[in-house]
């Protein structure tokens, strides 16, 4: 069968779409949300929350400030920059979660955000990554870096 839009398949809970817990199992009990903190953060977070409900996970939003290495001729202090850009995304990605109304924990490291992503799945062992698709309604057609 054919899809405009990527399949998702998580384990069921027993309950219907109120879901029960996770079967222990399932290697992670955490649904990871990556957040780009731009218009669409909170409704991405929502859909996303609705997701780890209905397979009763936990909910983790993650934002990564991209860290780019300084040129040889910079003379600033980057590494004070980046602190305060994670402490601004901090601060909003707190806001992003304290209004879902569910349970959601958050974390901002800085770095590449593809690798980032990846290492904090693989830290705190999520079972389940879910983002948003942007640029296209095919995954195929999504505008690079724009997931």
């Amino acid at each position: 069968r054919k899809t405009m839009v990527p399949i998702l398949a998580v384990p069921m809970g027993g309950g219907g779409d109120r879901g029960e817990p996770v079967p222990r199992s399932w290697p992670g009990r955490r649904v990871l949300v990556p957040v780009a903190l731009d218009p669409h953060a909170e409704e991405d977070a929502r859909r996303a929350a609705r997701v780890a409900n209905w397979v009763g996970a936990s909910l983790v939003l993650v934002h990564v400030v991209a860290a780019s290495p300084a040129p040889t001729w910079f003379g600033g202090d980057v590494r004070a920059e980046l602190e305060q850009q994670a402490t601004r995304a901090s601060d909003r990605l707190a806001a992003v979660g304290a209004r879902l109304g569910v349970p959601a924990s958050t974390k901002v490291e800085a770095g590449y955000p593809p690798e980032v992503i990846a290492a904090v799945a693989r830290r705190l062992r999520a079972g389940l990554v879910v983002m948003a698709l942007r640029g296209g309604a095919d995954i195929l057609v999504a505008t690079p870096g724009r997931l």
